[in-house]
C-alpha cells in the first residue's frame, strides 16, 4: 500500500472522487490555488553618482503546509485581481506556478516573458522548497544602470528628499519589466566600505517608465512653505501666494525641485522662478541655492471655481 511522503500533512485532507471513461491507471494533471505561497523582490544597488550597480534577488517562501520537491517554478509579477470575502486576511501580491515535472539542468536562471497582461518569470531548473522555508534565487543579473540624483521638496512636506532616478531602458543599461519589490542603495565611502544609504519601495515598471528611488531626507537642505497672503477676488475666484523658504547649510551648490500640486481650478498667475508643469497639474520649480545661502520662492496661485 502506498504511504504519504513524511513530509506532508494530512489535515486538512480533500479527497477526490473521479469518473474515467476506461478503467485501469490513467495519467491526470491537478491543479489547485493554495495559500502559504509567496514571493517578493529585493534589488541591491550601489551608488557611484553616475550609474547603479544593480542585481535582483527572488525571495520565496513556503508555509503551505507542505513541501514541494523538484518542481517547476514560475513567477507571475503583477496585479491579478482576486475575489476575496469579507472574512479573507489573505492577500496573494503575485502569482506563483509549481508544476512537478522535468526540467533543463545548468546554472539556475529566469527567464522572462510576457503572459496576457502580466509578466512570467520562468526558472530553469527544478527546484525543492521544504514546509516553512524560505529560498533566495538571483532574478537578473547584475546591471549597470545610468541614472542620476536630485533633490525635491513637495510643499508642506517635512524635508527635503534625496532622489536617484533613471528610465528604465536598453539604453541606459536596463530594459527589463521590473516586479515591485525593495530598492536598497550603498555607497563606498573613502575606505572603500560599502554603507547602506537608504532603501525605497517601487511599484511593478514596465520598460521605458521612470524608477525613482527615495533614499531619505537630505540633511543640510532645510525647507518650509507658509501662505502669505489670501485674498476673496469676488466673482467665484481667489488668490492665495505660496512663500517657499529654502537653505544650503552644506559645503557645496545644490538644486532643489520644489514641487507644487495644483488642484482642477488652479493656475499660477506670477512667480519670481520659473517653472513647467506636467500633464498631472504638478508645477516644478528649479531653484538653484549656493552653499551657505538662503532663497525664498514665491508664487501666486489663481482659483476660478
Amino acid at each position: 500500500m502506498a504511504e504519504l511522503p513524511s513530509n506532508f500533512y494530512t489535515k486538512p485532507t480533500l479527497h477526490w472522487s473521479l469518473i474515467s471513461a476506461k478503467s485501469g491507471k490513467q495519467p491526470i494533471q491537478l491543479s489547485y490555488l493554495t495559500g502559504g505561497l509567496s514571493w517578493n523582490v529585493t534589488y541591491n544597488s550601489v551608488w557611484d553618482e553616475k550609474k547603479l550597480a544593480m542585481d535582483s534577488w527572488v525571495t520565496i517562501r513556503n508555509t503551505s503546509g507542505r513541501a514541494f520537491n523538484d518542481v517547476n517554478l514560475k513567477l507571475i509579477a503583477g496585479d491579478v485581481n482576486e475575489v476575496r470575502d469579507e472574512f479573507s486576511s489573505y492577500n496573494r501580491k503575485y502569482a506563483m506556478q509549481m508544476e512537478a515535472d522535468f526540467a533543463a539542468a545548468g546554472a539556475p536562471s529566469f527567464e522572462e516573458k510576457a503572459f496576457h497582461d502580466f509578466h512570467m518569470y520562468i526558472l530553469d531548473q527544478k527546484v525543492s522548497f521544504a514546509n516553512n522555508q524560505t529560498k533566495q534565487l538571483e532574478l537578473y543579473p547584475l546591471q549597470n544602470i545610468k541614472a542620476s540624483q536630485s533633490y525635491e521638496y513637495s510643499t508642506w512636506d517635512s524635508g527635503v528628499n534625496s532622489v536617484i532616478k533613471f528610465k528604465n531602458t536598453e539604453e541606459n543599461g536596463i530594459g527589463k519589466p521590473l516586479p515591485k519589490g525593495t530598492v536598497k542603495v550603498y555607497k563606498q565611502d573613502s575606505d572603500g566600505n560599502l554603507e547602506f544609504i537608504g532603501e525605497d519601495s517601487i511599484s511593478h515598471t514596465s520598460k521605458n517608465e521612470e524608477v525613482k528611488i527615495n533614499t531619505g531626507t537630505a540633511f543640510d537642505l532645510v525647507a518650509s512653505t507658509l501662505v502669505r497672503d489670501h485674498k476673496d477676488l469676488g466673482s467665484r475666484r481667489s488668490e492665495r501666494t505660496v512663500q517657499v523658504t529654502l537653505r544650503n547649510n552644506s559645503a557645496e551648490a545644490k538644486t532643489i525641485n520644489v514641487l507644487h500640486q495644483l488642484g482642477g481650478n488652479d493656475r499660477i498667475t506670477e512667480s519670481n522662478f520659473s517653472h513647467t508643469e506636467d500633464t498631472n497639474m504638478k508645477s516644478t520649480f528649479e531653484i538653484p541655492i549656493q552653499s551657505d545661502k538662503e532663497v525664498i520662492l514665491s508664487f501666486t496661485v489663481r482659483t476660478e471655481y
